[in-house]
């Protein structure tokens, strides 16, 4: 099974094969084609997010001050607000004003056009324009200090690591497991339109198993824009394209050995 997607990519003639074998088999397959693609969104994570994770979690390790919480009071060594407004994200900024007794209004977070507002006791965030929702830090209780400062950063990196990569590989192989088994009922029924169109006499389950196989390119084109992001729109616009084309030259090439129809 390992050479199988190649196989389903580059061979027309593989598809005999594949009409031929069980439902069974064919829904192994599915699942490995799947599984491949989950590894190829946990590197495509790795690659492509990681890097830009770990570059925001280093500049906040450089720019915004050590943080201590303690007896529900925020606390910073210099009692200056500070403006922290990350450059590849401008909009992303907040602001840390731990001197800062009075409540946080609109009107200051648009003046300083930031996102989130930290006080000596309360976190405000501007969850949309023209409301804030406050999150009040003097009811917590902690038995000792906590302080947020570089070392926090970093474990944080990583810590978003042991996250994202087991994630990113359980999560998107259920979700695609889901939606390529959809896909493959709703491609079937144009397989059993392209047989009749064919003439050629085939049962439903060689048709479901060509199917299965036939999204196989679609499915590599699409691990492969995870890593080019801006060729997303034209795969999924022709992925029913592809499929038909592959699903219309796998019926044809089992015409000649397709039986008979009863008299």
């Amino acid at each position: 099974m390992i050479l199988d997607p190649i196989n389903s990519i580059t061979s027309i003639a593989f598809y005999k094969k594949v009409a031929k074998q069980s439902v069974l088999r064919t829904i192994a397959y599915l699942n490995f084609a799947i599984f491949l693609y989950a590894l190829m969104a946990t590197l495509a994570v790795k690659v492509t997010l990681m890097p830009e994770v770990n570059a925001f979690f280093t500049w906040l390790e450089k720019t915004a001050p050590p943080i201590t919480f303690s007896a529900g009071k925020i606390s910073t060594p210099n009692p200056e607000p500070v403006t922290l407004r990350y450059p590849k994200v401008p909009e992303m900024a907040a602001t840390i004003d731990t001197a800062r007794t009075e409540p946080v209004t609109i009107q200051n977070m648009e003046e300083a056009k930031v996102t989130a507002y930290l006080t000596g006791s309360a976190f405000d965030v501007m969850e949309r324009p023209g409301e804030i929702k406050m999150y009040d830090l003097s009811k917590g209780n902690s038995p000792k200090p906590i302080v947020i400062d570089g070392k926090f950063y970093q474990n944080a990196a990583q810590f978003m690591g042991w996250i994202l990569y087991p994630a990113v590989l359980i999560g998107s192989y259920l979700f695609l497991l889901f939606l390529g088994t959809a896909t493959s009922f709703a491609f079937s029924t144009m397989a059993l339109i392209i047989n009749t169109m064919l003439g050629a006499g085939l049962r439903y389950g060689p048709l479901f198993n060509m199917t299965v196989h036939a999204q196989t390119l679609s499915l590599f084109l699409l691990a492969i824009c995870l890593f080019l992001p801006q060729g997303l729109s034209l795969v999924l616009t022709s992925f029913p394209m592809i499929t038909a084309a592959y699903l219309w030259l796998a019926i044809k090439a089992n015409t000649d050995e397709a039986p008979l129809p009863a008299p």
